[in-house]
């Protein structure tokens, strides 16, 4: 799902597109100021460490990050240097039990784990610090949020979002895939003679399908509309019923496949419970959004051009 408001914030970062793709090439002086809020200044040498370590822990290439990636870092970082003045400024004491527990934690995880990655990107534990401190903030923050508002007005909020978007979760008819894949078309019809035998198309598909993936779980694909499958498998295949399969084996651009079908679902739209939690996610993302440009708006940010 769309987010339903986008912040001011995300907004302004987007002058730093430029800025930024030099920063993933390497051309800029790792000491350049990036951004200032208040007395607090990143550096564009804390922006790399930063966006490396974050990317790495969500499981990218550090080395892969794009523009688009390395802005997310850096509105993240210049909202922890807010939330952070913004605690400051009301007399609240962040750096308590909870926060040097879960430190010291994070400390002894990344470091006893990750150690040649650290080594490898140059961080310190000066980044690590800095980066578990943005962290906590961040989440300190959202949760402070979330406990403003009474649930059952959110979730009130989200039905009638539901309600007055019904066409941004239509779905169309989708039908379920299983698949044996093979390399040549002997092997396909061999797949196809074992059924017709009446063996077990999971089975089959664990002992034949050169496609590693579905052959794990049986060959299941899961689901697909009428387009996706025409545009993978080609035509004829969306029109069978469940617990019908090819009977000749379908040439694709990886070999050959043997197609069942094992579930289907008409068109229609989604149902609220299955969507009520992204929604709900969404509006108190918003309003996290909301109380963070509030906070921005009395602050003094620069960033670089």
């Amino acid at each position: 799902m769309k987010k339903l408001i986008r912040s001011a914030a995300a907004v302004c970062l987007t002058c730093l597109l430029s800025l930024l793709a030099a920063g993933c090439a390497g051309s800029l002086d790792a000491d350049r100021q990036v951004a200032r809020i208040g007395e607090s200044i990143i550096t564009q040498q804390a922006l790399d460490t930063y966006t490396a370590l974050s990317m790495y822990r969500e499981g990218y290439d550090p080395s892969e990050v794009d523009v688009g990636q390395k802005q997310q870092c850096l509105e993240e970082m210049v909202n922890a240097e807010a939330v952070c003045e913004y605690y400051r400024n009301n007399g609240t004491e962040i750096y308590d039990d909870a926060y040097n527990s879960g430190k010291n934690a994070f400390l002894e995880e990344i470091q006893s784990n990750e150690a040649e990655f650290l080594d490898q990107n140059d961080i310190s534990y000066d980044d690590l610090i800095r980066f578990y401190r943005n962290q906590f903030v961040i989440g300190k923050f959202f949760e402070e949020t979330r406990a403003q508002y009474e649930e059952d007005a959110v979730a009130a909020e989200a039905q009638a979002y539901y309600e007055s978007h019904l066409e941004d979760y239509k779905v169309d008819k989708e039908k379920r895939l299983s698949l044996i894949l093979t390399k040549k078309k002997k092997q396909a019809a061999g797949a196809v003679q074992r059924l017709d035998q009446g063996e077990d198309f999971a089975t089959v598909a664990r002992e034949v399908s050169v496609d590693a993936n579905s052959a794990a779980s049986g060959g299941d694909l899961g689901f697909f509309n009428k387009q996706e499958v025409r545009s993978r498998f080609g035509k004829g295949i969306f029109v069978k019923a469940v617990g019908e399969y090819t009977e000749e084996p379908v040439k694709t651009g990886d070999g050959y496949a043997v197609i069942l079908i094992t579930d289907s679902h008409d068109s229609g739209y989604q149902p609220y419970d299955e969507v009520a939690r992204d929604i709900i996610y969404s509006l108190y993302e918003n309003y996290n959004n909301q109380r963070l440009d509030d906070i921005k708006s009395g602050l003094s940010i620069e960033l670089a051009s």
